[in-house]
């Protein structure tokens, strides 16, 4: 949360997934969009690793971000987003690669 400016009645509200390993669903995004309008926030940018709220009157901003902290974190509104490891070959243990030492002078 952060204001807009130093005297301005208004505030930004910003939801960053990128740090986690976890994205928002179709679901979860509805959801946000569902808030913003029920909370009447200003311009609300919603992806699936990030959300931005702009113009949120400086009262509501603190519970704005509470309610999208508790609806981010129900688990139909986020899903993991780790890349697919790849699978090893079950040929047997892995093969060892020569490396060749250093000549010391």
């Amino acid at each position: 949360m952060e204001r807009c400016a130093p005297r301005s009645p208004y505030g930004r509200v910003h939801l960053d997934l990128f740090t986690t390993p976890h994205a928002l669903t179709a679901t979860g995004r509805g959801a946000l969009e569902a808030l913003s309008k029920r909370f009447g926030a200003g311009k609300a940018t919603i992806s699936a690793h990030d959300a931005c709220w702009e113009r949120v009157p400086l009262p509501q901003m603190e519970h704005l971000a509470r309610t999208i902290l508790r609806a981010v974190n129900r688990p139909v509104n986020f899903q993991l987003d780790l890349p697919q490891l790849a699978a090893a070959p079950s040929s047997g243990p892995a093969k060892l690669l020569p490396f060749p030492e250093r000549a010391t002078a």
